[in-house]
């Protein structure tokens, strides 16, 4: 298997790509491609160029493409492989599979050269890998009120050719777990990462905010948000109930995660929340909108928030503070079940090696 090569192409070295590039880096010669995304069409048309010149030269080195997500990088990359007879995974994440137009977020409501070069990516790709089932054929009744939103990768591309197989993002257990020395002396958080109205809309951090104004007995931490939307914020009348709170590192938040007893994820879009799976191996109880692998993740429609509002949003955070200590340990189990780094590794390598 080692002398098999693997081209990952990513935009982000995000802290998935780097464990999939560790995982298979045991297995297989294996090398990254970062494709520096810009806004605009001239700073793209330059990472094109120099995409195009990178496989023209190497691109025959390699056996297999793995490609992390939908979009401008991945289109060139996918036609090389089809090409010439290589094999290309491409993973779904979430925007690249849906669109809400009020927040101008998602593939479906962006200009026509992106829809256009993330259909025929998705097209060609000899597998598509979605981190979950409702990114295949889905729908979302939560982001707007009254109206159905059509999500998945079989309302973006017809007579898809290419093989689907769900493949969930993986997480450790034991990197990922309460530090019990630590007690619990806040009630609700939530971690995004907010750099403008719009992921603060997205991510449901309004919402959390309306809550934290009629509720005063319960505690709130939001951590992730940039200064310049912190600014912003400040200048909204905060009550002294919700706490904004900047970056943090990954290194630190299984102690934050400790701190709290309930993680809430109001998202209006989401594929695969990472940050609520970590939580919930740190033992919070989770509270989320019925919006794509959200409910898939939480398993319990008891902690389910049909629709958007926020009286309703209150009473199932107050369920949540008041639940059973222990139920923390049943969320924690249904995630090292579920989503375990081993399970996602081995289906990968199945995949790649088929």
């Amino acid at each position: 298997m080692r002398d098999k090569k693997i081209l990952i192409v990513y935009t982000n070295f995000s802290t998935f790509v780097k464990k999939d590039y560790e995982d298979l880096n045991k297995h297989y010669i294996v090398r990254r491609y970062r494709f520096k995304s810009y806004k605009g069409i001239f700073k793209n048309l330059i990472q094109f160029i120099k995409q195009f010149f990178f496989l023209c030269f190497f691109g025959w080195r390699f056996q297999v493409f793995l490609i992390w997500f939908a979009d401008y990088h991945s289109v060139l990359p996918i036609l090389f492989s089809k090409l010439f007879h290589k094999r290309s995974l491409l993973i779904i994440g979430g925007y690249d599979a849906t669109g809400i137009k009020e927040i101008n977020y998602g593939i479906f409501y962006s200009n026509k050269l992106r829809k256009i070069i993330n259909k025929y990516s998705i097209k060609l790709a000899k597998y598509i890998l979605p981190v979950d089932k409702s990114l295949i054929n889905g729908e979302n009744s939560y982001a707007k009120s009254n109206e159905i939103i059509p999500v998945g990768i079989k309302n973006i591309v017809n007579e898809l050719k290419g093989e689907i197989i769900e493949l969930p993002t993986g997480y450790d257990s034991n990197n990922w777990k309460r530090n019990t020395k630590i007690k619990r002396n806040s009630d609700v958080m939530c971690v995004a990462g907010i750099t403008n109205k719009n992921t603060w809309i997205l991510k449901g951090g309004d919402l959390l905010l309306n809550i934290a104004k009629i509720t005063s007995e319960i505690d709130f931490h939001f951590y992730g948000v940039n200064d310049s939307m912190k600014y912003y914020l400040d200048s909204k009348n905060i009550p002294i109930n919700f706490h904004i709170h900047g970056y943090v590192d990954n290194k630190e938040l299984p102690d934050i995660y400790s701190k709290h007893k309930v993680y809430a994820q109001f998202s209006l879009s989401e594929g695969l929340p990472n940050v609520l799976c970590e939580a919930m191996l740190c033992e919070c109880v989770p509270v989320g909108s019925n919006v794509n692998g959200i409910p898939n993740v939480i398993g319990n429609k008891n902690f389910i928030l049909v629709k958007k509002d926020t009286i309703q949003a209150k009473n199932l955070l107050l369920k949540a503070i008041e639940s059973d200590d222990q139920l923390g340990k049943h969320f924690r189990t249904r995630i090292v079940r579920k989503f375990s780094q081993e399970k996602r590794h081995n289906t990968l390598l199945k995949i790649i090696n088929d």
